[in-house]
């Protein structure tokens, strides 16, 4: 696999330092390098690190069992873990989350290459850049009728029976667009997940600093 193992070497500032990385990863990472053969895509992660140091490439662990939410309303996070769970075996919001986009990763912290350690699975989307975003676009195109429909006792509760209709509306519709939006993700054709969301269940994972392969 050309892009990780002979690639790195090529092109590493360091030519031991590049060795060291690719022999770490032709023993940890076989899986991922028999998917990605004949790839020269990379996956990438925003991180941020103390004090400004930014490591040429580290080893992190993951708990896929449990991630509180950034930029997501928790209610939403479980629902579609709970759902995925039901699809795929495991709630797709608590993977590790990466793209091929670079300049989409830096809106999470400094770029780095992903590389999967041992045994993993993940799920995209082929539509989906970020969930986050997709969630508000959608939700507020789709819930302004309903807003429309209901004002003013949705915002104001000033009606409870009303209110209580809405929510039972909305309940409905959340679960409605949730379950086909699941339906829709992959777990396979990893080499076509280009440019989106992509999320992975993994206990370990390296990441590398690009300008090693400068």
């Amino acid at each position: 696999m050309k892009s990780y193992n002979s690639y790195i070497i090529e092109r590493a500032v360091s030519k031991e330092k590049g060795e060291k990385l690719v022999k770490e990863i032709q023993e940890n990472c076989q899986p991922y390098i028999d998917e990605m053969k004949g790839s020269v895509m990379n996956f990438y992660r925003g991180f941020y690190f103390d004090d400004n140091f930014l490591p040429d490439y580290e080893i992190y662990s993951h708990d896929y069992n449990y991630r509180k939410p950034k930029d997501t309303e928790e209610f939403i996070h479980d629902l579609i873990n709970e759902i995925s769970e039901e699809k795929f075996g495991w709630g797709i919001r608590n993977g590790v989350f990466v793209t091929t986009n670079d300049a989409e990763a830096t809106r999470h912290g400094e770029p780095y290459i992903f590389i999967p350690i041992g045994h993993y699975e993940y799920a995209w989307h082929p539509k989906v850049v970020d969930l986050t975003d997709k969630l508000f676009d959608d939700w507020v195109s789709s819930l302004a009728g309903y807003m429309h429909h209901y004002h003013p006792d949705v915002f104001y509760r000033k009606n409870p029976r009303v209110f209580a209709e809405w929510k039972q509306v909305y309940k409905e519709f959340r679960e409605k667009y949730f379950k086909k939006l699941i339906n829709e993700y992959k777990n396979t054709d990893l080499k076509q997940a280009d440019w989106v969301e992509v999320s992975f269940k993994c206990d370990e994972y390296f990441l590398i600093h690009p300008s090693l392969l400068e």
